[in-house]
């Protein structure tokens, strides 16, 4: 019995993070709910106008124009510093007896 229980309580838990949004979920916001849409007219002949459209702003944040040269800057460093590190402690451990 001892064995099965971590079993049990695993199952459990599984049933309730599975059920958990279906219990969280409002009432009424089922996809068989219907919505309700104003009727148009079309006698009146008239379109609604729509405002202009607003211009896009193409700054970009702070973080697309700094994160990747940082990236790139730090990958270089860390390379850089692995091969001084190597090539050091290679020449202080391994001399040449002779040629």
């Amino acid at each position: 019995m001892n064995r099965r229980l971590p079993l049990l309580f695993a199952s459990l838990l599984a049933v309730v993070i599975l059920a958990a949004p279906g219990i969280a979920a409002e009432p009424g916001t089922e996809s068989g709910d219907t919505e309700v849409v104003a009727p148009i007219s079309t006698d009146s002949g008239a379109a609604v106008e729509a405002p202009p459209p607003e211009p896009i702003d193409d700054a970009q944040p702070w973080t697309v124009r700094y994160v990747f040269p940082l990236l790139v800057t730090l990958a270089i460093v860390v390379v850089g510093g692995l091969i001084v590190i190597y090539v050091v402690t290679v020449e202080g451990r391994y001399r040449v007896a002779s040629e």
